[in-house]
């Protein structure tokens, strides 16, 4: 169980670390705009997946017995802040809102990484 959590938890982090390299900047011609674009959808389909496999940690954490009382708690909040922030990054994206997406970006990352350390016993 734990080699499956250390899986996971490897999984969020190299996801995290695609969508890092997506987050948009000024493109300096159309063909780099059009790259950009991609770049951001690829960015914030990796999120979405980070929070996914996050879910499917916490999932396996809480049916395991690993993950309970106030370390559940935390990490169901957590969970309800990242939900809010892909889909806050998701919103953004669609309406080509570049600094709101870039923060929400940064927001769920950084919430998803949270979890992933609460979900591995570490400190949070």
């Amino acid at each position: 169980m734990i080699k499956s959590f250390l899986l996971a938890s490897a999984l969020v982090a190299t996801t995290l670390a695609s969508a890092c390299n997506g987050i948009s900047d000024i493109a300096s011609s159309p063909r780099n705009a059009a790259e950009q674009t991609v770049l951001d959808e690829k960015a914030a389909i990796a999120v979405e997946a980070a929070w996914a496999t996050a879910g499917t940690l916490i999932e396996t954490g809480v049916d395991a017995g690993l993950i309970k009382g106030e370390t559940a708690r935390r990490v169901n909040d957590l969970d309800a802040k990242a939900e809010r922030a892909v889909k806050a990054a998701r919103s953004a994206y669609d309406a080509g809102n570049a600094d709101d997406y870039n923060e929400a970006v940064i927001e769920a990352i950084s919430i998803i990484n949270e979890i992933t350390a609460l979900v591995n016993g570490e400190t949070a």
